[in-house]
């Protein structure tokens, strides 16, 4: 039976889907790993062989006519279904990209893993001329039994393979908990990373409902299923302050980043494209480098015909104003389309998102208006405790 038959409305899911970041491209699903807090098995997609469910050809298609595709700009995620380098993933991953690259795409395309690259992968990613891969490594200190199927170090060596090999890289230090965040731990996690990738990005853990009683089975988790909200992302109080002091006083020329689209501008040498520079709650913290700070400072206020057609092109009737650098648009806007936006303009957007609830990260700002799947007003998009999440 394939793995699309345990999709659900507690699990949306498409080949190609708008996420907080960027432009999910998935047309694998499925891991062999079982991650305790992974929003996979929300669908029941870990400890399971990976399963193709579009082809190359297909799923360039799908890309190239989608309405959230444009070429050369657009941010794209290949694999976030499943994990990157599995065996049985790999080797569609490097055929999309090369389709891309043949057709001479600049997009950045994120890969994710908490596995160890191969010399073979890293250096076919180091050859592609057009496509920009940033590499996401993930790997946070955490004990035995949490990661079931993730050799250990196997993502620090990925880090170490893709610096030799000029591939831009970038770490994941996900999920932060209270059995990661002592301060010998993040002090060591810090030292390990720091001159071999590019930036750290720090991440709660995804709060849902029917993933609770996988957190309430594995004593490093059990806190985040006692928290009262059903949804959003939790930390530990205090954990992101220390971490932040420990990189500022120790590790001063490594990059510390609460939005994953903040650290993929910095690999590739842009200005954030979610308009995260007017959060005083998370650019501001940010340990960030002043050349970056800078080209983040150079970017435009919105003109108002950009705004509008940037909706219009969406075949969306919402009116739209500009005032003080806000986008204001009227009515409800899905959060897919949501994101597009903001990614496409660039600056605050004031608005009504109808969430589809496990895709919901720190783009949204706080006390953003919300609706959640039955149409009411939950106020908040994101549990927090010391920080909105990442």
């Amino acid at each position: 039976m394939s793995l699309l038959s345990r999709v659900s409305a507690a699990y949306p899911y498409a080949p190609i889907q708008m996420h907080d970041s960027w432009l999910a491209v998935d047309p694998v699903v499925g891991c062999k790993a079982s991650c305790a807090y992974c929003l996979l098995h929300l669908a029941g997609w870990t400890g399971v062989r990976p399963e193709v469910v579009r082809g190359t050809d297909e799923i360039v298609a799908d890309l190239l006519g989608h309405r959230y595709f444009t070429p050369h700009t657009t941010h794209l995620a290949f694999g976030t279904r499943t994990d990157v380098l599995l065996p049985e993933v790999t080797p569609h991953a490097l055929r999309f990209l090369t389709a891309l690259d043949q057709r001479g795409l600049r997009n950045s395309v994120a890969l994710i893993s908490k596995l160890e690259v191969n010399a073979e992968t890293a250096a076919a990613l180091s050859r592609l001329q057009n496509v920009r891969v940033v590499f996401l490594a993930s790997w946070s200190a955490l004990g035995r039994g949490v990661e079931k199927g993730v050799p250990r170090g196997a993502a620090v060596r990925t880090l170490h393979r893709l610096r030799d090999y000029g591939v831009p890289s970038i770490h994941y230090f996900r999920p932060l908990l209270p059995s990661n965040t002592a301060d010998e731990v993040l002090r060591h996690v810090l030292a390990t990373v720091a001159g071999v990738a590019g930036s750290t990005v720090h991440v709660g853990i995804k709060l849902n409902p029917r993933l609770r009683p996988h957190y309430a089975a594995h004593p490093a988790l059990k806190p985040a299923a006692e928290v009262d909200d059903e949804y959003g992302t939790w930390v530990p109080d205090d954990a992101v302050e220390r971490l932040r002091r420990i990189a500022a006083r120790e590790f001063p020329d490594h990059p510390l980043y609460e939005h994953t689209s903040c650290a993929v501008s910095h690999a590739l040498g842009e200005a954030d494209y979610t308009a995260t520079r007017h959060r005083s709650d998370v650019c501001h913290p940010s340990h960030c480098p002043t050349a970056q700070r800078a080209r983040c400072a150079g970017l435009p206020a919105p003109r108002p015909d950009d705004a509008v057609a940037a909706v219009r092109k969406l075949g969306l009737a919402n009116d739209v104003a500009v005032q003080d650098g806000v986008v204001h648009i009227s009515g409800v806007l899905g959060q897919e389309d949501y994101c597009h936006l903001l990614h496409t303009i660039g600056s605050p957007i004031d608005g009504e998102v109808d969430y589809f609830r496990v895709f919901r990260g720190g783009i949204f700002e706080p006390g953003h208006r919300a609706r959640n799947d039955r149409g009411s007003c939950n106020g908040t998009p994101a549990a927090h405790s010391g920080q909105e999440p990442g």
